[in-house]
């Protein structure tokens, strides 16, 4: 059944604005702003942060990469821990050293 205009659900987030294009600051509650970065052809970029000058900031930031094409995206390499980067190196990295072709055991 569809429900009537006065019936309409409430918005979960707070206001909405976009300070440049391509950049769309949202009020998430007290002292959290969240920051979103589209452009065509690249990932979306998202965070959050307590002050809004520090959100637009990180924004531009972020597009002025997109631009010159120098932003590199790190989220995977926030994701991956050290205990992960030793056991591929494990698994990848020590057949191709010299001692390990030579029939060396490893220590």
């Amino acid at each position: 059944m569809a429900r009537k205009k006065s019936e309409s659900i409430p918005a979960k987030t707070g206001r909405t604005w976009s300070p440049v294009k391509g950049l769309t600051i949202t009020e998430r509650g007290p002292l959290q702003f969240q920051d979103r970065v589209r452009r065509i052809g690249r990932a979306s970029q998202t965070q959050t942060f307590e002050t809004v000058a520090v959100a637009e900031a990180w924004g531009i930031n972020i597009l002025d990469g997109f631009n010159r094409n120098t932003f590199v995206d790190r989220r995977q390499e926030r994701r991956t821990t050290l205990a992960t980067d030793f056991e591929k190196y494990l698994e990848d990295g020590i057949a191709a050293l010299k001692g390990q072709v030579q029939g060396i055991p490893p220590a």
